[in-house]
């Protein structure tokens, strides 16, 4: 939210002043509307998406849970051009650097790699490979139908928290935007760029969500397995209890219907055919 060394001198202890910022802001939304942790559950101190990053930029992911501009500007951000993005993955490096300057990690001499979560990546897989020439890729795919419905409760939601009447929310709106707006899902484009790049292809591991929910470590040392990568008696032991403290549903299950937003599973699995076709995902 906030990539730049912290200067303030406002500190209680070693805590960062942004930091109790945003748990006030959090801890406002969750006793407004308390579900919202069943929902999208987000704190402070815990890994986050990186899309944050890009609305530093312009690119606002998140435009349709704030706001009801549904028009004008995602036609404008659809139109970036590949340079453009090019440019957008350079700043998106810059704000990193700066987040690993601040923690004094910037030369840590161990093998650590940085991971980051976001759908909006796998739309521009070129651009950020120009700016990341040695990013690895996991793919967690799931039937499209799920995640349609899901993604649009999700926009539903937050748009509720930003003080939009519920009744005035157009949830057909909010399924249009899951169609249009690769940012939402990405696995068309993603698939399409693998397709014309299959030299890229050992960058990626594809993962079943169903598998990564039912057994989260064993999809783990897959992937460490699949990369190379050394997974420590330490790190092992840190997921597993990860795993342990945080449950599906700890805070309570996130429902949801397709048919409220306007759209049909049909019209989905056809939307989605080639990538569920691709991935033998089982609908």
């Amino acid at each position: 939210m906030s990539p730049v060394p912290d200067r303030s001198a406002s500190r209680i202890g070693a805590k960062d002043p942004r930091v109790r910022t945003y748990k006030c802001q959090l801890d406002s939304l969750y006793d407004r509307l308390p579900n919202t942790k069943a929902v999208h559950y987000i704190a402070a101190e815990e890994p986050y998406e990186c899309f944050s990053l890009f609305n530093n930029m312009g690119i606002f992911k998140s435009y349709g849970s704030y706001t009801r501009n549904n028009g004008t500007y995602l036609e404008w951000a659809m139109k970036r051009t590949k340079d453009e993005m090019a440019e957008a993955y350079r700043l998106h490096k810059k704000q990193l650097q700066l987040i690993l300057l601040s923690r004094n990690e910037y030369s840590t001499p161990d093998n650590r790699r940085l991971i980051l979560k976001e759908s909006l990546h796998s739309a521009y897989l070129e651009a950020l490979l120009n700016a990341y020439p040695d990013a690895l890729f996991i793919h967690t795919y799931r039937d499209p139908v799920e995640v349609a419905a899901s993604t649009c409760s999700n926009l539903e939601h937050f748009r509720q928290s930003s003080g939009f009447d519920l009744k005035a929310i157009d949830r057909e709106a909010l399924g249009k935007v899951f169609l249009k707006v690769p940012w939402r899902h990405g696995g068309r484009e993603m698939l399409k760029f693998r397709q014309e790049h299959p030299e890229v292809g050992h960058r990626f591991i594809d993962i079943d969500y169903k598998e990564l929910v039912a057994s989260p470590m064993t999809v783990v040392k897959r992937i460490y397995e699949k990369f190379g990568l050394s997974l420590t008696n330490h790190g092992r032991e840190r997921m597993e209890r990860y795993v342990m403290e945080n449950p599906q549903n700890k805070y309570g299950r996130h429902r949801y219907d397709l048919k409220n937003y306007g759209l049909t599973e049909d019209e989905i699995r056809e939307h989605f055919k080639e990538y569920i076709g691709y991935f033998d995902i089982k609908c």
